[in-house]
């Protein structure tokens, strides 16, 4: 059984055990602070799903946050470019997706939200968005195997590390999270492990 599988089948457990924890149709963004952002920030958000409060469960201390993509300005408008199962129209491919920065931060999609700057290098931060928007437009599946060393499909994490490894910056390092619950044991590479770069720094909090 896939990771993906396994927290789908930890969220039909959850809901039945908890109340209330299904995501909201309110897609009023939060307040993201639109002025502070800039080309390659790192966008996080602590989701609505099910599987998002399996991931933070299993971050425990180390965050909470459940998902994370690239921020990404086109043509004026800033945007984040994200690998994430679930939300592509009915029947479509989980392509990496580019959404309006208002959608990523829907309030149907997250309760919380971060903005991280990896670099001031402006070199750095193009490369990696360049990356991102490769990853876009060649249609990159979403792995939901999460093989960290299979490039031909990416997750959240993965993306993003793979993007600012384009740049020549590691960020996850040596981190990852170890898994020992009985439907999806495993070694993963999450959002908290990114987060816990030391050269990180919070551009926004909301």
């Amino acid at each position: 059984m896939t990771l993906c599988c396994r927290l789908h089948l930890i969220g039909f457990v959850a809901v039945l055990l908890v109340a209330g924890c299904s995501s909201s149709a309110d897609t009023t963004p939060l307040d993201v602070p639109v002025h502070l952002l800039c080309n390659g920030d790192l966008a996080l958000r602590c989701g609505t799903s099910l599987e998002s409060h399996v991931v933070v469960g299993v971050n425990g201390e180390n965050g909470p946050y459940s998902h994370i993509g690239i921020v990404v300005q086109i043509d004026g408008q800033w945007c984040v470019a994200h690998a994430v199962p679930g939300e592509n129209e009915r029947g479509e491919p989980e392509y990496v997706k580019l959404d309006p920065i208002q959608v990523y931060y829907g309030r149907d999609r997250a309760k919380l939200g971060c903005i991280m700057r990896v670099t001031d290098d402006s070199t750095a931060c193009r490369q990696a968005t360049d990356y991102a928007r490769w990853a876009v437009s060649a249609k990159k599946v979403f792995d939901n195997n999460y093989d960290w060393e299979d490039s031909t499909q990416l997750y959240c994490t993965e993306m993003v590390q793979r993007a600012y490894q384009h740049a020549g910056i590691d960020l996850a390092e040596d981190r990852h999270t170890q898994v020992v619950a009985s439907l999806m044991p495993g070694t993963y590479v999450f959002p908290c492990d990114i987060a816990a770069n030391a050269s990180l720094r919070q551009v926004a909090a909301f």
